[in-house]
């Protein structure tokens, strides 16, 4: 793990306009023809895509998984989250996947009260596989093979500080999401 630290993929920066706003996001790695194979979505009382940084680049170096991120409005210049309905959540994150994944099936890793957006977007979109990481609310297809829900003993809001703080259990987590998937490890 510490030569990976020392060698970090770089994101590949992104903007899309969504009703007279842009969304801000990146997609990691930088420079590559391949379209992401996971979407992360943060909690809203986190601080935005800039959270799930250490956990995408581990599952980059570890298993060659692509990842793409975007900040809901407001965090990128608010630096907070904006009260917004579950539907326009879920209106801004699919203008990001009709930007990034060109209707590919992909895969979604969602913390917190975002597990609802990502149980919303299977309705819409061929998303493969999911994970809630201490998902806020009942998600949907509880009892499919394709879900797995992460459970953390913290409060809402520190999920990803509490998992970026102990590089253990950011390992276990990056593990069970490259299982769930099922992409062997890379041999560098």
């Amino acid at each position: 793990m510490s030569t990976m630290m020392g060698s970090l993929a770089r994101p590949e920066p992104f903007f899309i306009e969504h009703g007279g706003y842009f969304l801000h996001g990146d997609l990691l790695p930088k420079d590559t023809d391949k379209l992401p194979e996971i979407l992360f979505l943060h909690e809203t009382l986190g601080n935005g895509r800039a959270e799930f940084l250490l956990l995408r680049q581990i599952l980059w170096e570890l298993y060659g998984l692509s990842s793409c991120a975007f900040d809901f409005i407001g965090y990128a210049s608010l630096g907070k989250s904006l009260s917004l309905p579950l539907s326009e959540r879920v209106a801004q994150t699919s203008d990001v996947v009709h930007a990034c994944f060109d209707l590919q099936a992909f895969n979604v890793v969602a913390v917190a009260n975002s597990a609802e957006i990502a149980s919303c977007l299977t309705e819409i979109f061929p998303i493969s596989h999911w994970v809630a990481i201490n998902p806020a609310v009942d998600c949907k297809l509880l009892g499919n093979s394709r879900w797995q829900r992460i459970d953390m003993p913290v409060e809402a809001g520190k999920t990803l500080s509490y998992l970026n703080n102990n590089i253990t259990l950011l390992a276990k987590i990056a593990a069970k999401i490259n299982a769930l998937l099922g992409v062997k490890p890379q041999i560098n």
